[in-house]
């Protein structure tokens, strides 16, 4: 996905919580926040509330501003997905436009926050699927902002960010029982400049951490008794991080530009195989893959996607109803169109009105019986005025609707998967 030519260099936010266990209370310590990045301090129960404005919220602008964001929270590579759980693997595809892209995700549209927060919600219960493994498994929460925009061409261009929440599990030693929490290896591969291509989990990680995006880590630690082994080992690995630098910039992408740039790969890479007379090998598996793309940038249509998420929305509810899962009432329907805006609302309530003066209007003439002509005229004149103030709101309203449906709307869809 092509950024913008400017960018900017930002670094990596840190919280670190300590959380001591006595008996079966915990009592909160201090968050330790790297000063030189803006960030705070809070050393009282209850003021872990002033992280959200400080460091959360600061990122939900920038999404919308095209940035993409990655929190990440740490209280054999399989994937489940959470708001749709099937028996189907999930598998992560690098596109040459969209980036990482994991093979059939479900993804939902949503309108409101409050139906993205009720679908995080159900996946959070859904997660007792994994059972005793939980404690062991990761999971991402994700949310994909797509606003359309009209280029001078008239073809439609997209500004395309999105945000992950990681909830990572692990240690912060290679030793720990429960596992290494998955930070250290990507650090790990990092430091040796290579890139970790195998398992979905790294991948995701790895391009929050190093790639096009805001990024916060919360690190919140479990002390066990008066001295801990983890405590400093969390410290230290908060501290590496503290020190990445990223160069971020929003995102912008062409569906018609990728599709007639991938068409044209495809002409020429079939034109390679044929003359070298290849029936298989790489050239072959080169030629699939770049199929495959073309087919994600044509699934990425709004009106595929909308199609799609009312597809899952309605199989999805059978299957966590099945299994006891499901959280509540039936959720609004995704694919339901979003209240009008203010102007439209007072474009409506205004055309009601012309109506409700066009309907008294027509009454009274055809009650009025013998009136005189100019009497009659007049009546005829203002039916006249309304039934074109009627059709000059009615276009107005149509235009306004024209505009909102094309360039500044977004698309908001959610998804949230487990990671072992």
């Amino acid at each position: 996905m092509d950024a913008s030519s400017s960018s900017t260099e930002v670094s990596l936010h840190v919280a670190v919580g300590l959380s001591q266990r006595t008996g079966d209370e915990a009592t909160k310590g201090p968050f330790i926040i790297d000063e030189d990045a803006k960030s705070i301090v809070y050393t009282r129960e209850g003021e872990e509330e002033t992280l959200y404005p400080e460091l959360l919220q600061p990122l939900l602008g920038r999404v919308l501003s095209g940035y993409n964001a990655t929190v990440l929270f740490y209280p054999d590579d399989t994937a489940v997905d959470l708001l749709n759980p099937n028996s189907q693997d999930l598998k992560a595809v690098t596109h040459p436009v969209l980036g990482i892209v994991v093979d059939d995700l479900s993804e939902i549209a949503v309108f409101t926050a409050e139906e993205a927060f009720s679908l995080y919600l159900e996946g959070v219960e859904t997660q007792k699927i994994a059972g005793n493994l939980i404690s062991r498994c990761s999971s991402l929460f994700s949310l994909t902002v797509e606003q359309r925009q009209e280029t001078p061409g008239g073809s439609s261009a997209y500004c395309r960010s999105r945000l992950h929440c990681f909830d990572l599990t692990g240690g912060a030693r290679k030793e720990d029982l429960n596992g290494a929490n998955p930070l250290l290896t990507v650090m790990e591969l990092k430091d040796s400049d290579s890139m970790p291509v195998h398992g979905l989990l790294p991948m995701l990680l790895y391009q929050g951490l190093e790639g096009n995006s805001y990024t916060v880590l919360l690190y919140c630690i479990q002390v066990e008794g008066l001295i801990d082994e983890e405590v400093p080992w969390a410290l230290s690995l908060a501290q590496v991080v503290r020190g990445l630098r990223m160069k971020v910039s929003p995102g912008h992408w062409s569906p018609k530009e990728a599709a007639q740039s991938l068409r044209a790969h495809i002409r020429e890479q079939r034109s390679r195989i044929v003359s070298a007379g290849e029936s298989g090998g790489e050239g072959v598996n080169q030629l699939g893959e770049l199929i495959k793309a073309l087919q994600i940038v044509k699934n990425q249509e709004w009106e595929k996607k909308k199609a799609r998420s009312k597809e899952i929305e309605a199989n999805r509810r059978i299957r966590l109803a099945a299994r006891g899962l499901l959280l509540g009432q039936p959720s609004p329907s995704h694919s339901e169109k979003p209240d009008p805006t203010p102007q439209n609302r007072d474009t409506q309530l205004k055309i009601q009105q012309l109506q409700e003066q066009l309907r008294t209007e027509m009454e009274e003439l055809l009650r009025g019986g013998k009136v005189s002509v100019d009497l009659n005229q007049k009546r005829l004149s203002r039916i006249q005025q309304l039934k074109e103030a009627i059709g000059q709101e009615q276009r107005s309203l149509k235009q306004t609707s024209q505009h909102t449906a094309t360039p500044g709307v977004a698309m908001v869809r959610c998804s949230f998967m487990f990671l072992q």
